[in-house]
């Protein structure tokens, strides 16, 4: 028990280590990273493009490529056109004193279906952030997360065991692209309405999924696992997913539409 335990610190502190370092996030066109910051992945991105340009069908390089082929249809005037998405699964985690911090044993960055979620300027009712509430004093700019599922098909490609929900998502939306979202783009859904914020960046939580934290795995390898996932869904805005604040608060239920304009 004791080697588990010191095992499992072990791991603690060298995922900490990794991670704890400075980062310049790169410039992005439509979202796609125009640098690669980390010099480790460099074996992995020709697997990772091949994919976004097959399997996605978005990783097309240039503007015009890119809004012909799946993105934002755009009008005469260059307004965009309105798209439509579905919502097939909200979720939330609710606060438990014994698992609210990445450094309890109990702790998952996985949120559980709900049918429906009730959502105020606050955020997702019965839904807890750690590091939203602790660190950004509750800003209402995360308020909401959301997943597409193009990245959660992704996902499943790199970890065929990952599940939806893994990613911590309050909504998970069908028929939009994550690269169809951007800053300052607003949602009506239902009656609620929302405004992209931020792309999400992934961090060093997403070890703790079973299939990272595998025990049959040692420490170096368990870390490396948790850097190449980390690497992958952080090399083009939204595969990680987005943030998003209410401007009109309400509840959102699986099957509601999805209008971006």
């Amino acid at each position: 028990a004791t080697m588990m335990k010191g095992t499992a610190l072990l791991f603690i502190i060298a995922v900490s280590a990794a991670f704890i370092h400075p980062r310049t996030r790169s410039q992005t066109s439509r979202g796609q990273k125009t640098t690669v910051l980390f010099g480790w992945l460099d074996d992995s991105l020709n697997q990772v493009d091949k994919f976004l340009n097959g399997d996605l069908g978005v990783g097309t390089t240039t503007d015009e490529e890119f809004d012909a082929n799946n993105a934002i249809q755009i009008d005469e005037d260059g307004s965009k056109k309105t798209k439509t998405g579905r919502v097939i699964r909200t979720a939330a985690r609710a606060y438990h004193k014994d698992a609210f911090q990445p450094s309890s044993r109990e702790y998952t960055t996985r949120k559980n279906a709900l049918p429906s979620v009730s959502i105020s300027g606050a955020g997702v009712d019965g839904d807890y952030n750690h590091y939203r509430t602790a660190a950004l004093s509750s800003t209402s700019d995360r308020a909401v997360s959301i997943l597409t599922t193009d990245a959660m098909k992704y996902l499943r490609s790199l970890h065929p065991s990952s599940q939806e929900g893994d990613l911590g998502e309050n909504l998970l939306i069908d028929g939009l692209q994550y690269r169809e979202l951007a800053v300052g783009d607003k949602a009506m859904i239902g009656t609620v309405l929302l405004e992209i914020t931020e792309p999400i960046v992934p961090c060093a939580n997403l070890c703790k999924l079973p299939y990272i934290n595998n025990g049959k795995l040692n420490p170096k390898q368990r870390i490396e696992q948790c850097r190449t996932l980390i690497g992958k869904l952080d090399m083009f805005d939204g595969l990680r997913g987005w943030y998003a604040k209410v401007l009109q608060p309400g509840k959102i239920s699986v099957g509601e539409i999805v209008r971006l304009a």
